[in-house]
């Protein structure tokens, strides 16, 4: 009896850690109203460091015509300021209102 207790656990462990793995359970859990952001830059002459509402968002660079996939929290429902500064101090400014996590920002 203990065997088969003790081999469930051991089977619950691993199907949990394959599902976070995996993305189907989110282990880092956002505070209520906040959620992720996907940044992309529309346009080859946009690049640079990102900043969110003026606050540089820690080392993330935005490469010419990529994304940046959910990597910022940011509260949902509120009108916010992307801001993206290439290396030659150019910036690109984009408003955004996010309604959900996952919301997409694309700068031109």
């Amino acid at each position: 009896m203990k065997n088969k207790l003790l081999l469930m656990v051991l089977a619950l462990v691993i199907v949990s850690t394959s599902l976070i793995i995996a993305g189907c359970i989110e282990d880092d859990p956002l505070p209520p109203g906040f959620g992720k952001l996907t940044v992309c830059s529309g346009s080859s002459s946009v690049y640079g460091k990102v900043y969110i509402d003026g606050n540089r968002m820690g080392t993330y660079y935005l490469n010419p015509k990529t994304c940046l996939y959910q990597f910022a929290n940011v509260k949902l429902n509120e009108e916010h300021v992307i801001r993206i500064e290439t290396d030659w101090g150019i910036s690109y400014t984009e408003n955004f209102y996010p309604t959900y996590s996952g919301y997409t920002v694309t700068v031109y």
